[in-house]
C-alpha cells in the first residue's frame, strides 16, 4: 500500500473546495500534482470528468451545486466530525483540538468549521508523519469520507465518482465505522433532491 504523497493531500484539497472564480483552472493544476504521484491514479479519471464538467458550466452553476449538495444536505455535509461523532460532546473536542492544529500550522479555517474536508486534507499535508496525524486520517478523515461517499451511492453527481476515489486514496486501509450515526427519515428526501440522478445536466455557461 504506498501513501500519498503530502501535496497530493493539499491537491484533493483543492479539488474538493468551494468553487471560486476561475474553478475550472484550479481543477487541472490539482490534477497535474496529483498525475505526478502513482498513488493518486484512481482519482485522475473522475477528477478530470469533474474538470470536464467545470468547464462545461458557469462558476455560478458550480457554485450552486457545491451548496446546495454540501452545505444544505446533512448526508454529505463536508464537515468530517458529523458522519464520525454526529452533534456529540465529542465532536466539540474534536472541533477545538483542529482548530488548534490548523493554528499552528498557519491554516486559515476562514468561515468553515475546523473539521471541513478540504481543511483537514490540508493539515494532513503539512502535519508530520506520527501517531497524531495517522489518528487523524484513520480515526476521522477515513471513516468520514467513506460515509459520503455512501451518500452518493447510484448517483450520477459530478462529485460522486471523484468522492469514492478520493476516499480510497486516502485511507485505503480503512473502513466505513459501523457505529456512524444513522440519519434521520427526514434527511432521504432532502438526499434524493440534491444527490439524485441528473444533477445540473444540461446547464451549461
Amino acid at each position: 500500500m504506498t501513501a500519498l504523497l503530502p501535496d497530493s493531500f493539499s491537491a484533493l484539497a483543492d479539488l474538493l473546495a468551494y468553487p471560486e472564480e476561475g474553478y475550472a483552472s484550479r481543477l487541472a493544476h490539482a490534477l497535474a500534482v496529483l498525475e505526478r504521484d502513482e498513488a493518486a491514479a484512481p482519482v485522475m479519471e473522475p477528477g478530470s470528468a469533474l474538470r470536464a464538467w467545470a468547464a462545461s458550466v458557469s462558476d455560478e452553476d458550480a457554485q450552486e451545486l457545491y451548496t446546495r449538495t454540501f452545505d444544505l444536505s446533512p448526508v454529505a455535509t463536508l464537515d468530517l466530525g458529523w458522519h464520525v461523532f454526529g452533534e456529540s460532546y465529542k465532536r466539540g473536542a474534536l472541533l477545538v483540538g483542529l482548530r488548534g492544529e490548523l493554528r499552528d500550522h498557519g491554516i486559515d479555517a476562514g468561515t468553515e468549521l475546523p473539521d471541513h474536508l478540504p481543511l483537514v486534507l490540508r493539515l494532513l499535508a503539512v502535519m508530520p508523519p506520527g501517531e497524531d496525524r495517522e489518528a487523524l486520517r484513520k480515526g476521522i478523515v477515513g471513516p468520514a469520507m467513506r460515509s459520503i461517499a455512501v451518500a452518493f451511492h447510484g448517483s450520477n453527481h459530478p462529485f460522486a465518482p471523484l468522492l469514492r476515489a478520493a476516499a480510497e486514496c486516502v485511507a485505503p486501509d480503512v473502513r466505513r465505522s459501523a457505529h456512524l450515526p444513522v440519519l434521520s427519515s427526514h434527511a432521504d428526501p432532502l438526499k434524493r433532491e440534491v444527490l439524485g440522478a441528473g444533477a445540473m445536466e444540461g446547464r451549461h455557461a
